[in-house]
């Protein structure tokens, strides 16, 4: 089973879901505080999902790319890292939830970077502070940046989505490879898995 809907949706599809028993992807966001409640169901019910929040084939190599950058630019102090992603005017969520993993990814191998920040800044950063930060506009399609600035350069690495092909491409590949994780044992039932767990 797939379950992508919306955040005011997701925890009741899934308490209906996980009993059943069936791998699940979840790719719905904004259901962090009701996880522990959804993994105490997996335990008890033997359900299994997987979840993330971005199932693209491209954004989840586009993680990896970003986690290899970040440990070459830890030798770099004159670099510093700040994250900014846009989509379209109809996305209801800003930051969105693959900027914010993103900005996990950054803070687990930049041991500099301490403090996310998504809100606007009103005095000068701190050194140990990332900052995440967002545009709604238009049909703008989702679009996520990550900066490596110095006095000298700047890299930037950016992964575009053309369209929704790569979401749903992916959350089948996610599911094929729950369910075979499953079946060769990688992974047990009743509990909740992310994507870098069953791949």
């Amino acid at each position: 089973m797939i379950e992508f809907t919306h955040p005011s949706a997701v925890v009741q599809n899934l308490k209906a879901l996980v009993p059943l028993g069936l791998p699940l992807v979840v790719g719905t966001t904004g259901w962090a505080e009701s996880e522990k409640e959804i993994g105490d169901l997996c335990a008890a019910t033997g359900g299994t999902l997987v979840r993330s929040s971005n199932f693209s084939t491209g954004v989840n190599v586009f993680y990896k790319i970003i986690e290899e950058a970040v440990k070459l630019m830890n030798s770099y102090s004159e670099y510093d890292t700040a994250i900014w992603e846009a989509h379209h005017s109809q996305k209801a969520d800003s930051p969105s939830g693959t900027a914010l993993e993103i900005a996990r990814r950054v803070m687990a191998n930049n041991p500099n970077k301490t403090k996310m920040v998504v809100d606007a800044f009103h005095q000068k950063p701190d050194a140990s502070e990332l900052h995440v930060s967002s545009t709604r506009c238009g049909s703008i399609p989702g679009t996520h940046t990550v900066f490596f600035d110095s006095p000298a350069d700047t890299i930037e690495i950016t992964h575009r989505a053309r369209g929704r092909q790569g979401f749903a491409i992916g959350a089948v590949r996610a599911l094929i490879s729950l369910d075979n994780a499953l079946k060769c044992g990688k992974i047990q039932k009743g509990k909740i898995y992310s994507l870098d767990e069953i791949a």
